[in-house]
């Protein structure tokens, strides 16, 4: 059978783009760097680490990645491999694997794009990670406690809105109609944003 792969140098997996917020300053403390350090790699007479990135058997999907990312900052090897090697490395390198995945756009639409394991592992880590906060600031602080980091966050990243009472936040939703301050009093949509949230994270690497 035949397999694509697709490997880039850490270089390029740096995203020089990334919009900062408050809760992910810079792209270095986002959790990218250090998951991409788990890809499988191999270091070149120069020094440089080239790492693979994604791989598949489908042809279609094959197709699909190259024609959605900039293909000038991936090497591209095809390999003709038995079906015993193509299912071990399915299972030693997963976080390669190229899938399609489901994510909310902004209107709370699902919306279906083509990730890899890695990438959907760095989305539903970010997930958890702004729900642990969410649910952390929410019951411990009245809004006036609320710095201007969080607000920054929640307004950029997370598309929240509280329920204000009295000055106290009695609750908060998870929804895409939010004011300046980082609040509106009747929210009506919920979900997070997931599709900007993978966007800001890996479009340098998208045409």
């Amino acid at each position: 059978m035949k397999m694509f792969k697709y490997y880039i140098s850490y270089e390029d997996m740096y995203n020089y783009d990334y919009v900062p917020n408050a809760l992910f300053p810079s792209f270095e403390e986002s959790v990218f760097p250090v998951l991409a350090l788990e890809l499988p790699n191999f270091k070149l007479e120069s020094g440089k680490y080239y790492y693979l990135y994604a791989f598949t058997a489908d042809k279609e999907l094959a197709k699909m990645f190259e024609d959605i990312h900039d293909m000038e900052k991936f090497i591209k090897i095809t390999e003709n491999v038995s079906v015993n090697t193509y299912e071990r490395l399915v299972s030693n390198d997963d976080m390669c694997f190229i899938q399609l995945s489901s994510f909310k756009d902004k209107s709370g639409k699902e919306v279906s794009i083509l990730t890899t394991l890695f990438e959907n592992l760095i989305i539903c880590d970010i997930e958890d990670y702004i729900e642990m906060e969410l649910y952390r600031i929410s019951s411990k602080f009245e809004y006036e406690q609320y710095t201007e980091k969080y607000i920054r966050a929640l307004d950029y990243l997370l598309y929240c809105s509280y329920n204000k009472m009295d000055g106290v936040i009695k609750d908060f939703h998870l929804n895409f109609d939010v004011t300046e301050e980082g609040y509106v009093k009747n929210p009506v949509k919920w979900g997070l944003n997931l599709l900007s949230i993978y966007y800001n994270m890996f479009s340098h690497l998208l045409k």
